[in-house]
């Protein structure tokens, strides 16, 4: 089963194995990523990272004097 890839250039979503490429980041040090090659435009194009489901956020009651007794 492939990865899921998205292309900056066409915003392209696709699903390839990628092959893993390592490189220096100037503050990280050394790194490593999944690419993959767009079928479409052939760019170079990074594994698609899904954002991780976090906490509803909560309603902050509002008060006109800046102080609700919280």
């Amino acid at each position: 089963m492939g990865k899921n890839f998205y292309c900056n250039n066409c915003e392209f979503i696709f699903s390839a194995e990628g092959q893993k490429k390592e490189y220096q980041h100037p503050i990280y040090g050394p790194c490593s990523k999944y690419v993959a090659y767009c079928p479409q435009c052939h760019k170079e194009c990074s594994e698609k990272i899904e954002p991780k489901k976090g906490k509803p956020k909560q309603e902050i009651p509002f008060c006109s004097s800046g102080y609700c007794g919280l």
